[in-house]
């Protein structure tokens, strides 16, 4: 007697990439081809060349519901970054989880400024440099200083726990876990006993700056998915950044720097107030590619 064995059903490639770029484009999603490429890959292992050489690969039944679930919580605007569980950042993979902030390509502009800082500076060169990072989140910023300035040493803090436990995972992951040390808690406070006044040549932080009455009208991908806490600066957005500007004099050297992450149009209220409150010698700004004032560079 023969026996009955349920053969498990099989899916031509090509029918799942035109199924997912459907239910994307139907929902509104932009670029909603290569997302679905961005999904199936993630999936299948293959990349956009291969996929489009073989659309006759086979895919199991189980894999096409991953695919589809994962293609239906996109439709949603859950962020495909947690989707994938990744996102790149200067070159660099990092992962990212549900309820951590995902870190946007303006703020690598940052680091760019904390590398220049860093280069003009050759006897801190000599001496190593200490950086916080304020708001670390996935720790996109302060990793990346790590990698890219390898005499420097990295105190980031968050007030999530989660962010500092993904945090962890990447500089373990990117190999500079031995030149990070993590703190949970709001801003400098887990840092008051664990470093001189005077002894951080640079602070960065990409902090919540968004206005609270701005919240609701963000893309459902933010407002409805990514942590409020890394977004809401209060009333005119600029509750934490006062914060900053405010503790950083305590803890940089003299001729330290702080870089700031800022929002379209609070360059103005952020001159206003250092004019008020001279805590640091000069002011500048960092123009991103449209044309938008994004990095604050406050010279101690």
């Amino acid at each position: 007697m023969m026996s009955c064995v349920n053969a498990e059903k099989y899916y031509r490639l090509q029918d799942i990439i035109s199924e997912s770029f459907s239910l994307l484009s139907g929902s509104g999603i932009d670029n909603p081809r290569l997302e679905a490429e961005l999904i199936i890959s993630y999936y299948t292992k293959l990349n956009r060349l291969q996929m489009l050489l073989d659309g006759a690969h086979k895919i199991s039944e189980s894999k096409r519901e991953d695919i589809i679930g994962s293609v239906r919580r996109r439709c949603n605007r859950e962020p495909i970054q947690y989707l994938l569980g990744e996102v790149w950042f200067y070159g660099f993979q990092f992962k990212v989880k549900k309820g951590v902030f995902i870190p946007r390509p303006e703020s690598e502009f940052l680091v760019e400024e904390g590398i220049k800082f860093a280069s003009g500076s050759e006897g801190h060169k000599r001496e190593g440099l200490n950086i916080v990072d304020l708001c670390t989140g996935s720790g996109a910023v302060g990793i990346t200083l790590a990698k890219e300035i390898l005499y420097s040493r990295i105190y980031a803090t968050d007030i999530s726990p989660l962010s500092i436990e993904q945090t962890s995972w990447n500089a373990r992951h990117l190999g500079v876990s031995d030149r990070i040390d993590l703190f949970i808690g709001d801003l400098f406070e887990p840092l008051k006993n664990r470093l001189p006044a005077g002894s951080v040549n640079l602070i960065v932080s990409n902090p919540p700056y968004i206005a609270t009455s701005d919240i609701n009208s963000l893309p459902p991908e933010v407002r409805d998915h990514e942590p409020r806490a890394a977004l809401d600066g209060g009333r005119d957005g600029l509750d934490l950044i006062r914060r900053i500007i405010e503790g950083s004099a305590e803890f940089l050297i003299d001729n330290g720097c702080l870089l700031l992450e800022v929002g379209q149009g609070q360059a103005g209220m952020i001159k206003d107030y250092i004019g008020k409150n001279p805590v640091f010698k000069s002011l500048e700004f960092r123009y991103d590619y449209a044309g938008i004032e994004r990095i604050a560079i406050l010279h101690g």
